[in-house]
């Protein structure tokens, strides 16, 4: 059942599986994790050219401003290729923290830079106090601490630390190559890029420093990266069972195809309803995300994300 009937939603849709058909076969994925930087570039320029990334923006900030639930199929339908492009952290984490900043000429070019797939951006939570953000003399903010396993952080061009000032958020935004920044790359188990980031001797920003931001930001930057991240899996979890099924029926044993074993009908049959479980929660996470937004529905991501989690991972061994 479809809850969300929206155009968007099914153009995005096609546009991704016919991708993920024609160019993002398993194979070429994996080559392209084991090399350097470890997405590939034209195919993310290519994903900027398509409007996905527009796709994560609020119309004020120069985006489309769709609902979660089509950002959720969106993720859903590229799901199949595993990939190990930025997607989800960008839309998920970085859109979010853009969306928020006050509106300004940096906000503007760094928006736009976002947008044509030329600039990425990492989301530093450092409201425990690991980085403080010091203002100097001259009226520039430097900041002093270190972050670990930043996602994203190994590709990014920009790194947005989000600190505590008083009672309110302020997100101060650095360039990768600012000096007093080092940066440790490396890879997550299923190759996408982090980083652990060295702020010790001191970023000094250059006028993009934003305070005053809401305190619901990080939020719902929580509640919008879990609910691609579940939409993701619901991908990967039905593209495993049917590739599960293919070859159940090609493999033959004792003179029968594995198929007609009715032990493993019964374990092909547990891991079709452990995707159709976890499909059910999700949209039902869809849908109150498009009728209450994402404060409103984190009850409901968090519960899908659970869901697809377990489900995932009992698709995943018998697969």
């Amino acid at each position: 059942m479809n809850l969300n009937n929206h155009p968007e939603r099914e153009a995005l849709v096609e546009s991704a599986e016919r991708l993920v058909r024609e160019q993002l076969d398993y194979p070429k994925v994996r080559a392209v994790i084991a090399g350097e930087p470890g997405y590939d570039p034209s195919l993310w320029a290519q994903f900027a050219e398509l409007g996905w990334l527009a796709a994560g923006l609020s119309e004020a900030a120069g985006g489309l401003g769709l609902a979660p639930s089509v950002l959720s199929a969106l993720a859903t339908a590229l799901g199949p290729a595993a990939m190990s492009e930025p997607l989800l952290g960008q839309l998920g984490r970085a859109g979010v923290v853009l969306e928020h900043l006050p509106v300004s000429s940096a906000r503007d070019a760094l928006a736009e830079s976002w947008l044509a797939g030329q600039a990425l951006l990492a989301v530093i939570d450092a409201r425990d106090g690991g980085i403080t953000a010091k203002p100097g003399e001259d009226g520039r903010w430097s900041l002093h601490g270190r972050a670990v396993a930043v996602i994203d952080g190994g590709v990014a061009s920009h790194f947005a630390v989000v600190t505590v000032q008083g009672k309110q958020l302020a997100v101060h935004v650095v360039e990768r190559d600012a000096a007093g920044i080092a940066v440790e790359s490396h890879r997550a188990a299923d190759g996408r890029s982090m980083a652990d980031i060295d702020f010790s001797a001191g970023a000094v920003l250059e006028g993009m420093s934003f305070e005053d931001l809401p305190v619901t930001l990080m939020d719902a930057l929580t509640a919008r990266y879990a609910l691609l991240l579940a939409s993701e899996s619901l991908g990967i979890m039905s593209t495993l069972q049917g590739v599960t099924a293919a070859y159940l029926a090609e493999r033959e044993q004792f003179g029968s195809r594995l198929i007609e074993f009715q032990a493993l009908q019964h374990r092909l049959v547990d891991m079709q309803l452990a995707c159709v479980r976890a499909e059910s929660m999700l949209e039902l996470a869809r849908y109150e995300c498009d009728a209450q937004g994402l404060a409103g529905a984190a009850p409901l991501i968090s519960a899908a994300k659970a869901v697809v989690g377990t489900c995932g991972r009992e698709v995943g061994q018998e697969a």
